[in-house]
């Protein structure tokens, strides 16, 4: 298994949304994998089709991620986010609106209402040229190296462009008898009792970002401007990436 060190900057006004109560969106202080993997694959492996009320919404229903086997860590932010919140108000019909519905049927748009969507209220957002790091797992090594600084890409909810600033070499993932911190990494409940000590980080509706110190680990140190940097990753862990290989060994 082979890992690749990603350093990213924000180009515009960023959000990835964390919660909409009401009319009151906010965005997370973290990238999440799934966002990540969308955004840095150019969503080619996405699986297109009608869109129903009792569709499940795992991202594995609309990823084939076995034709692309690579995925990535939290994104981190390496200093303090900077953040804006914007109002948004579009009940006035002379400007864009959400409260309408088109539908394009028989060579003619048709609009009707649609209620249920806010018009207005106010979305948080991260401010342009924000820069965070994360990490791209394959047991494919040439997909790891198609990444290079400069390549662009469009991520989050509104699909800003994001750019590469900075890649380490590649470098395989090996055993160590060493008790180190792991990346932050998405987490079920269960997966606490394998820490000997664990900090919970960030939380989303499907699973909790925490560290922590844990054993039967496996090390990847590269090289990122200039730095050395080192991850840790459990074992337990990457056998929840079936995709990538069929076993951990």
């Amino acid at each position: 298994m082979y890992v690749r060190m990603l350093s990213l900057r924000t180009c515009g006004h960023f959000s990835l949304v964390k919660s909409d109560y009401g009319t009151e969106y906010k965005t997370t202080d973290f990238i999440t994998p799934e966002a990540l993997y969308a955004a840095l694959t150019r969503g080619k492996t996405r699986k297109f089709g009608s869109i129903t009320k009792n569709m499940s919404s795992d991202f594995f229903t609309w990823y084939d991620v076995k034709k692309e086997p690579i995925w990535f860590l939290p994104g981190i932010f390496e200093s303090r986010i900077q953040k804006n919140e914007y109002v948004f108000n579009v009940i006035d019909e002379l400007k864009p609106s959400t409260n309408k519905y088109s539908n394009y049927k028989k060579g003619k748009w048709q609009f009707s209402e649609r209620k249920i969507v806010p018009t207005y209220g106010t979305i948080e957002v991260v401010k342009p040229n924000q820069i965070f790091v994360t990490w791209a797992v394959s047991s494919n090594k040439q997909i790891l190296n198609n990444y290079v600084t400069g390549q662009v890409f469009l991520l989050g909810k509104k699909r800003t462009m994001v750019q590469i600033v900075g890649v380490s070499e590649s470098s395989e993932l090996k055993d160590t008898e060493i008790k180190s911190e792991t990346w932050p990494l998405p987490l079920q409940i269960e997966d606490f009792s394998k820490f000997y000590a664990y900090e919970l980080l960030w939380h989303t509706p499907k699973y909790v970002v925490g560290k922590g110190i844990t054993q039967n680990v496996m090390q990847a140190i590269v090289l990122l401007d200039g730095q050395e940097k080192k991850l840790i990753l459990p074992k337990w862990w990457l056998e929840k990436l079936s995709w990538l290989q069929e076993e951990i060994v």
